[in-house]
């Protein structure tokens, strides 16, 4: 299918609580994930893909989980749920930051995670 034809579905199946795409070139060589609205964003007409599935925040979550084992959990706070995360930063060191529960930190993490290495 291309873009315009994703498009065209997009605006019949969303709805709130897809927050994030799951996309297949035609390749299938690799899955690619973002936010839906930064995918919306950047969408050409004439780009080619193979598939692709929504994802609300539990199904990214969970591919967070996989993608940082150990390394990452929610805390549930009275301000609002909350994302630890240890890592590696870039000088080497490793360091543990706080997200809240939100689509872009999310992605932040992931992004960071599978450095784009996600295969389908």
């Amino acid at each position: 299918m291309n873009g315009l034809e994703l498009r065209e579905q997009l605006a019949t199946q969303r709805s709130p609580q897809h927050h994030f795409i799951r996309w297949f070139r035609r390749e299938n060589d690799f899955a690619d994930y973002e936010t839906l609205d930064a995918f919306l964003d950047h969408l050409e007409n004439r780009q080619e893909f193979a598939g692709y599935d929504l994802l609300d925040m539990d199904a990214m979550w969970h591919q967070v989980e996989v993608q940082a084992t150990g390394r990452v959990h929610l805390e549930h706070r009275t301000k609002g749920d909350t994302v630890v995360w240890t890592h590696t930063d870039r000088d080497g060191f490793e360091r543990t930051d706080e997200y809240p529960y939100t689509p872009e930190s999310l992605m932040t993490i992931f992004d960071a995670e599978t450095d784009g290495n996600t295969h389908a």
